[in-house]
């Protein structure tokens, strides 16, 4: 006997719904914990979402293209039970017979656990995996489902392309396992909460013998390929209608389409034959839309109507040329329209913070006998934190829809992570509520995870305000871009250091440029001011800062 769970998706930040890019399991395939079970985006990044348990996957409920919202199930998982284990070989032929279609597709298939030895004991059970953690969106596009029934599925193994407004991202396995069902459909839309697929979970097992793992090695392609026929045949044809009739599809393009770029589309009256995909597999994102309308623009008004030309430097020397990544994309659109549509305004200022360097490198000397790294990026947060409780006004979001301003009664910061890959902003969550080392170990391991490319939605998203640190990268003050929907940055550049020579001795003195980039719609010029004097003081003042 059985058990099948429903995996849903959980924690996706301030998103209400997000996009399915790619489902990246099927039914039939083993997954293991964290084994990426979907990719998934928001506005913000583009991830994959893990599998929370192992098993097999019994059904894919979320389809690519799709959008799914926190609590939508992404799949069902199959776990099998102690008395499957204890039952032998006859409980496992007689469960490969039952009415299924993978079993009917090939009647020679056997189930994994049929060639094993009497004494191996296996737990198996089928989870339903569902896409969680999709942030503000209420639902995200299915891109690509990257899973198909008969696939070995590992945690953190994608299982679908999602895309939001903002982002494009693989949505992880949580378990590992093999996929039973896929449920969702390339194309739809998965709210949070909405299964992706049903993944059989193996708790545990003993290795067969040599002889029965030879014999089972064509059974187990036979099992996961043969039924795969007729199904990817009828998700084809439904994939076609979808994408010509609900997507907007071409007719003659091959380049796919979400509902939400195609909708995206239609409102800025773009042609999508025109547009040329840069999505996986040539897919049309809202980017590509955007560049279009860019350069459309572009060859209106550029030069008194002169038209746009690509840019061509043979003619002054050797030049080569790189294609940005999708995050360098991203990033550089989110930049744009936050530039765009939020009046920045930057105040300048400088902490002493001689004092807390002292206090912080003795602090680091004995953190490090436990290998934590502590740099002053993790005080600047705790007096972040601190400036908010003094200054609501600075912890809120604007809603330009009901004409509200929202005030947060929460403290999760935004540290903005420079990697090969692009700009990331993971969250620090609930600063208020930890200490200095808490903080310094989470630091890293944000910092960490978003240079590998292993963020997930629950570490994006939701945060108050925003920290872009260009540490000892040098510089003496910049202009940061809020990261809507907040309303404020924080900026920091490389410390300086003054020589004081004083009657009695001299001295180094250490000082913080702050750069405070705010929207002028919510916060006025006094209002910054106060804020900066008011984090200098806390800076100033360590003992302050620490209790």
């Amino acid at each position: 006997m059985s058990d099948v769970k429903n995996i849903p998706i959980t924690d996706i930040a301030e998103f209400d719904s997000v996009d399915v890019i790619d489902v990246l399991v099927k039914v039939g395939d083993e997954v293991a914990i964290d084994q990426p079970l979907v990719t998934i985006e928001s506005e913000k990044a583009m991830m994959d979402y893990p599998s929370p348990l192992a098993g097999v996957v019994d059904e894919v409920i979320v389809v690519n293209g799709g959008k799914i919202k926190e609590g939508d199930i992404l799949i069902t998982l199959k776990l099998a039970s102690q008395a499957d284990s204890q039952a032998g070989p006859g409980v496992s032929k007689q469960h490969a017979a039952e009415p299924q279609t993978d079993s009917k597709a090939n009647p020679n298939s056997s189930m994994r656990d049929e060639p094993i030895d009497k004494t191996t004991a296996v737990i198996e059970e089928v989870k339903t995996i569902s896409i969680t953690d999709i942030a503000e969106f209420d639902s995200v596009d299915v891109i690509e489902i990257l899973v198909k029934v008969g696939d070995e599925v590992t945690i953190d193994q994608p299982l679908v392309t999602i895309e939001s407004e903002k982002a494009m991202m693989d949505y992880p396995s949580p378990l590992a396992g093999v996929v039973e069902e896929v449920i969702v459909q390339a194309g739809g839309k998965i709210k949070e909460g909405d299964a992706l697929i049903n993944l059989k979970i193996t708790l545990h097992t003993v290795e067969p013998q040599a002889e029965n793992q030879s014999n089972s090695a064509p059974a187990r392609s036979g099992h996961a390929v043969q039924p795969m026929a007729n199904q990817v045949s009828n998700s084809q044809a439904s994939s076609s209608r979808i994408s010509s009739h609900a997507s907007g599809q071409a007719s003659g393009s091959t380049a796919y389409t979400s509902p939400g770029t195609n909708k995206y589309a239609r409102e800025l009256g773009v042609n999508l034959e025109n547009v040329q995909g840069t999505g996986r597999k040539q897919r049309i994102v809202k980017e590509d839309i955007q560049h279009h309308v860019r350069e459309h623009l572009q060859v209106k008004h550029v030069g008194g109507g002169k038209s746009a030309k690509a840019l061509d430097f043979s003619k002054y020397g050797d030049s080569s040329a790189k294609e940005l990544t999708k995050i360098q994309k991203i990033t550089a659109d989110n930049m744009l329209n936050a530039w765009q549509s939020i009046p920045h305004v930057t105040h300048f200022d400088q902490a002493d913070v001689t004092q807390l360097e002292i206090h912080r490198k003795q602090l680091a000397n004995e953190l490090a006998a436990k290998q934590i790294k502590l740099t002053p990026l993790v005080f600047v947060v705790k007096a972040l934190v601190a400036t908010l409780k003094k200054f609501p006004q600075f912890n809120t979001s604007l809603d330009t829809v009901s004409e509200t301003l929202i005030y947060k009664d929460f403290y999760h910061i935004g540290i903005a992570v420079d990697t090969e890959f692009g700009l990331f902003v993971p969250v620090l969550r609930d600063v208020d509520k930890k200490s200095i080392e808490q903080l310094a170990v989470e630091l890293v391991e944000i910092s960490n995870l978003a240079k590998q490319r292993k963020l997930t939605p629950k570490h994006m998203g939701g945060a108050s305000m925003t920290i872009s640190s260009l540490g000892n990268l040098g510089g003496r003050a910049f202009t940061p871009i809020i990261n809507p929907p907040e309303v404020a940055i924080l900026g920091l550049s490389k410390m300086i250091t003054n020589e004081l020579i004083l009657e009695s001795s001299e001295e180094q003195q250490k000082l913080l440029p702050l750069s405070l980039s705010y929207d002028h719609r919510v916060v006025n010029g006094a209002d910054a001011a106060r804020f900066c004097s008011h984090l200098k003081m806390v800076l100033e003042d360590v003992w302050k800062l620490i209790l």
